[in-house]
């Protein structure tokens, strides 16, 4: 695992704002915590230090409080909103589908009795031989039949709006997720929110964090051959990611085979630490597709978080130094800068 800055800020700093707490009391905070555990005996795993934090953090002043539960609340914000908008979209879902299945449900009727119907006047006009009445149980039947039909088109119009409506449920619901299932990780649109509020969180405590892309290498993408196949050899990569990050870190397909990994609280000495790490391992990780042997390559590119800048911005100086390292045969990784 990478190893990260240490957050360190002078003693003595004040509140920034009524409303904000200093770095160093919430330093003091959680060393409180730390102790608290020690003296219990319990392990300090995020599990119970969440516990604990909780508990140690009720013992404070009630403007401390306040102000430490708001800094957690703007953290969580954007968790809870998302939840709710998806929980919004799945019973939307649900409904539209009851519907379906409803219209679907009534069509079968109809079907089912047009059926019995067929059946019964093909029994009467089996033992007729008067030609008025066979003519009469055909008008009838036909009759039926035309009553069907109009039930069958009515819903059948139905259908296709209630299909139209779950269609673009989906395709909202899609566009609120954070998972690529595929690959096992985060896409790039969590990424993204995560690195812009990382960015942000930079401004207000003055920590250090550095993104990483990556993807293999054109040489190794060619040897492979069909993309089917690069398509698994970039899931292996994607397994790899997570076997070697932090717990910390964000893991994610950004799209065209090219992975991201925010690197919290990393310095670029640090995240280039990672990047050796990440590269020797895939390096070392040997695949063998229809007997045979192909030795895997990535190019990475670092770039360090810096305040005020945009997504895009800084996609594009990882992207280029990554790019910079495709380009070159003795490199694996570099440390890119902002235009």
């Amino acid at each position: 695992m990478g190893v990260g800055t240490t957050l360190s800020g002078p003693e003595g700093v004040k509140a920034q704002s009524k409303s904000t707490i200093g770095q160093s009391e919430l330093e003091q905070l959680g060393i409180e915590v730390l102790k608290r555990l020690s003296k219990e005996g319990i392990p300090p795993l995020p599990i119970h230090y969440e516990v604990f934090f909780e508990k140690v953090l009720e013992e404070k002043p009630a403007a401390f409080v306040k102000s430490v539960t708001e800094q957690m609340e703007l953290e969580e914000e954007g968790l809870a909103e998302r939840g709710v908008v998806l929980e919004k979209k799945l019973k939307q879902g649900v409904a539209t589908t009851k519907e379906i299945l409803q219209n679907i449900a009534y069509l079968y009727k109809a079907l089912t009795a047009l059926q019995e119907t067929i059946n019964k006047r093909s029994a009467e006009v089996s033992g007729l031989a008067n030609p008025g009445a066979i003519a009469n149980i055909t008008s009838q039947l036909s009759s039926e039949v035309q009553k069907t039909v109009a039930i069958l088109k009515n819903n059948s119009n139905q259908l296709k709006e209630l299909y139209s409506k779950s269609l673009s449920i989906v395709k909202e619901a899609e566009s609120e997720t954070v998972y690529d299932s595929f690959f096992g990780i985060y896409n790039s649109r969590y990424f993204n929110m995560m690195v812009e509020r990382e960015v942000k969180n930079l401004a207000r405590f003055h920590y250090q964090c550095s993104v990483m892309v990556l993807c293999l290498k054109e040489s190794v993408a060619r040897e492979i051959g069909l993309e089917r196949k690069i398509m698994l050899v970039n899931r292996t990569i994607a397994k790899l990611l997570l076997k070697t990050s932090r717990r910390s870190d964000v893991i994610a397909h950004l799209g065209n085979g090219i992975f991201g990994m925010l690197l919290r609280h990393t310095d670029s000495q640090n995240a280039v630490r990672t990047a050796e790490r990440v590269s020797d391992m895939i390096s070392s990780t040997n695949l063998f597709l229809e007997d045979k042997e192909i030795d895997l390559k990535a190019s990475i590119g670092i770039i360090p978080l810096e305040e005020g800048r945009t997504i895009e911005e800084i996609m594009e100086a990882a992207t280029n130094a990554m790019v910079e390292v495709e380009s070159s045969d003795e490199l694996s990784y570099k440390v890119g800068s902002y235009a």
